[in-house]
């Protein structure tokens, strides 16, 4: 005899079973979608189901677990070989931009988009009410895409906010070579590669005398276009720029101070 242990109550009705997305189709006549939309998230089966139907899906697709870890290996593999071929990521991203449209624009799909704007609805109003949730968000309101704003106290007591850790990290080290510098105190302008339009760039360090400029990015946005097209938009402008991270040794612009 099953004893309680192995099976499931059915919110609806409270009655008890080993499958209770079966019960739920033959006995309430509703999908499981509808179903949980209305009792909330529910297990389908008896744990001792579950794990039964999984032992009995890897041997039969593949044999063994190993197996099953080896197909999944080669599987991201194939899948990271075809996301760097450009013209896939081309197609990839037109196709989902075609099937966005049609779900947000097409009639058939208006009953969907109302059950999916009404959970997104539900969910912010719980996250609102966390007061974690809320610390973080006013936290994040100090923030800056590049980090935590910091505060950089020059040699003559003069306090200037910097943007990130990064920053003030580079500020620190050179204000070991020279004290004679200022934090994002000129604008130039330069091309925007996106939309080859003209924008202003604030580079985040001038040796004060000199036509020296330091820009401060982490290593992996060197290469950016974006980036790039500041650098040479400075250039254009008369300065010389060197741009910088983490671990830059700055004691080549001593050969500039000299």
């Amino acid at each position: 005899m099953t004893n309680d242990i192995e099976r499931i109550e059915c919110p609806a009705c409270h009655k008890r079973f080993q499958r209770l997305s079966d019960h739920v189709t033959k006995t309430h006549k509703m999908s499981w979608k509808d179903f949980i939309e209305i009792y909330g998230d529910q297990p389908r089966c008896t744990k001792a189901i579950s794990e039964y139907r999984s032992k009995l899906f890897v041997q039969t697709m593949f044999g063994t677990k190993e197996a099953m870890a080896r197909h999944k290996a080669t599987t991201s593999r194939e899948s990271k070989k075809r996301w760097n071929n450009p013209e896939y990521r081309k197609f990839m991203k037109k196709a989902m931009s075609a099937w966005s449209n049609k779900f947000w624009h097409e009639e058939e799909f208006e009953e969907s988009r109302k059950r999916m704007i009404e959970k997104d609805r539900l969910h912010a109003i719980k996250q609102w009410e966390n007061p974690e949730f809320v610390n973080n968000i006013r936290d994040s309101r100090i923030k800056s895409q590049y980090g935590t704003w910091t505060n950089f106290t020059y040699s003559d007591g003069r306090t200037k906010r910097l943007r990130s850790y990064l920053e003030f990290y580079v500020a620190t080290k050179l204000s070991k070579i020279t004290e004679k510098f200022e934090y994002e105190s000129i604008s130039l302008k330069y091309i925007n590669p996106i939309d080859n339009k003209e924008h202003n760039y604030i580079p985040d360090f001038l040796i004060t005398g000199t036509n020296l400029l330091i820009e401060v990015k982490e290593t992996r946005k060197h290469n950016d276009p974006v980036v790039q097209a500041k650098l040479a938009g400075a250039e254009k402008s008369g300065y010389k720029i060197f741009l910088v991270d983490f671990d830059t040794d700055l004691n080549f612009l001593r050969d500039y101070l000299e």
